[in-house]
């Protein structure tokens, strides 16, 4: 369809092998009498035009329902009376003005109150107090970072290769102010709160990949994500 760019992929490993057998020689087409192909899939021909005209038959469905028709749109200049009386127009609300005859949307939840917040800075975190206070000081707090990936977890699949929180170029910046490092192993980081105007940074990650990092209040056996 002109205008659309389409990217389709195939996960099922099923659907993927049966796509592999029936491509050509040069793999720039399925081919339904391929020798690989031929004769060894039920509904072989069937799936290869399902999935070559999946994107097509998608934007059309989505095009239908954009030009679906407005049988109130030109009510105010042409309009035919009927038994169950005449169809109001509908009035298009001035510019500048909202439209009150649209239902006003709930108001959001308020957000959940933190005692501590994670901030982005270039090549590193800072982790600031929040809007809400510690029941009790000293709180534990646990650290965990890792590099984007495409699949997974990206903690868990945290290597040595990518970092280290004690090892260089890694290292503490601002200077941590009421924070206590109790434990650092490879990219877990445990900290002691001890003021409630507390600051602590860690810099020098590579700036050219995602960061992800979470924090997590650590109470005896119990954590709760930040």
């Amino acid at each position: 369809m002109s205008g659309t760019r389409s990217l389709v992929i195939t996960d099922d490993p099923a659907l993927a092998g049966l796509l592999g057998d029936s491509e050509g020689v040069n793999h720039t087409q399925w081919q339904k009498d391929s020798p690989k192909f031929h004769n060894r899939y039920f509904y072989g021909p069937d799936t290869i035009k399902f999935v070559t005209r999946s994107v097509f038959e998608i934007m059309q469905r989505l095009h239908a329902g954009e030009t679906k028709g407005d049988p109130s749109l030109l009510l105010d200049i042409f309009f035919v009376p009927t038994d169950d009386g005449p169809i109001e127009s509908r009035k298009k609300p001035e510019l500048g003005k909202p439209d009150i005859s649209a239902e006003s949307p709930p108001p959001p939840p308020l957000p959940k109150p933190k005692r501590f917040s994670l901030e982005s800075v270039k090549g590193g975190f800072v982790l600031k107090p929040g809007n809400a206070q510690f029941d009790s000081l000293p709180a534990k707090l646990r650290i965990e970072a890792g590099y984007g990936v495409r699949r997974g977890n990206s903690i868990r699949r945290w290597a040595s290769d990518d970092f280290s929180f004690i090892r260089s170029p890694l290292h503490q910046e601002p200077k941590a102010n009421g924070v206590t490092v109790t434990r650092e192993d490879g990219n877990i980081m445990e900290l002691e709160i001890r003021k409630p105007d507390f600051l602590f940074g860690i810099s020098g990650f590579d700036t050219k990949r995602d960061l992800v990092v979470r924090a997590s209040e650590m109470k005896g056996e119990n954590e709760t994500d930040v």
